[in-house]
């Protein structure tokens, strides 16, 4: 046998057998493969997985997502203290304070007061008149003033910053008596509510004392010139009248105390006793708690005033009650 004829059979078999082995390892390739390359190389860095949100906390405050860290809360910025708005026909008065901003000059915006003449200074323009004028009809003089060889076309605008001008004065019986600003037209209503309206006190009539040329009116008597107009409270206040007391730059509202009345005798509690007008005798007892078991009221009577003298008279327990009567219940002989 030559030795080409005894290796020919034996190199058929070990390539039959290295095939196998090929088909082995690429069948065994990829469950191998895998695990390694998953693995990180020695020293390489780890990044952090990104974590996987779920569908539902997209939106904050839906339902079975967790709610969102609230934002850290702002500072409170300091209240900055406003004048109440006037009308734009209020008619500007001395002693007011103007708020003038001219757009895009903040050299000439800023707070004028207006003097006891009516007028103030302002840059480039000198004396202003002022007083007199309403707000609107100032803002469009004074536009065109600006217009007239300074400015193409200013944007100016106008308000008051503080109403020292025009004022009424409340006295009497109110729960907060003292002047009060007017910032436009006001009503005898809208005084008193300001003035915190009248005490328990007060009679059943307020009187208007009329101003001159914005002069302070004084009190009741004090002028004997002066026009008084009185008002009654109750239909003030129900909304009977007809027409609305306005005020005007000047007035003083005075409200009076009520009359007393002085009720004693067989009553469950003698004194002294604030009425309104119209008030009559069977209504001055109630305020007394009413006459005692031993009251005789048949024979009430009632000691008035008259002609600066002293004087007892019979009523009926109709009549109205005047300022200062004394009424008198004397006791039951039986």
């Amino acid at each position: 046998m030559s030795f080409v004829q005894w290796v020919a059979p034996r190199r058929s078999a070990c390539l039959a057998v290295s095939f196998a082995i090929r088909m082995i390892a690429i069948l065994l390739l990829p469950s191998v493969a895998l695990p390694v390359l998953a693995q990180e190389p020695e020293g390489s860095v780890t990044r952090p997985a990104t974590p996987t949100v779920p569908a539902t906390s997209a939106m904050p405050g839906a339902v079975g997502a967790p709610d969102a860290p609230a934002a850290p809360e702002a500072a409170p910025a300091a209240a900055a203290v406003l004048p109440p708005a006037a009308s734009p026909d209020y008619v500007i008065g001395p002693h007011d304070v103007l708020a003038i901003s001219v757009l895009q000059q903040k050299d000439i915006s800023g707070a004028y007061p207006v003097e006891a003449d009516g007028t103030f200074s302002f840059p480039w323009l000198g004396r202003v008149q002022a007083a007199g004028l309403t707000i609107r009809a100032f803002e469009e003089s004074l536009r065109e003033k600006l217009k007239d060889g300074y400015f193409r076309d200013p944007q100016v605008s106008v308000t008051v910053q503080q109403y020292r001008s025009r004022r009424v004065d409340v006295v009497g019986e109110v729960r907060s008596p003292g002047p009060y600003v007017m910032m436009g037209p006001m009503t005898l209503l809208e005084v008193l509510a300001q003035a915190g309206s009248v005490t328990p006190n007060a009679s059943g009539e307020v009187l208007i004392v009329k101003g001159r040329n914005g002069r302070s009116a004084g009190l009741p008597g004090e002028d004997p010139d002066a026009e008084v107009i009185t008002v009654d409270v109750n239909a003030l206040q129900s909304g009977a009248l007809r027409d609305q007391v306005t005020l005007e730059d000047g007035d003083t509202v005075y409200v009076p105390r009520a009359a007393t009345v002085y009720v004693f005798g067989e009553v469950r509690a003698p004194g002294a006793y604030p009425v309104r007008k119209g008030t009559t005798v069977l209504q001055a007892l109630s305020l007394a708690g009413g006459a005692t078991e031993s009251g005789a009221l048949n024979r009430t009577r009632v000691i008035r005033i008259v002609d600066n003298e002293q004087r007892e008279i019979r009523v009926d327990m109709n009549e109205p009650v005047q300022p200062g009567d004394t009424i008198i219940v004397p006791v039951r002989f039986f």
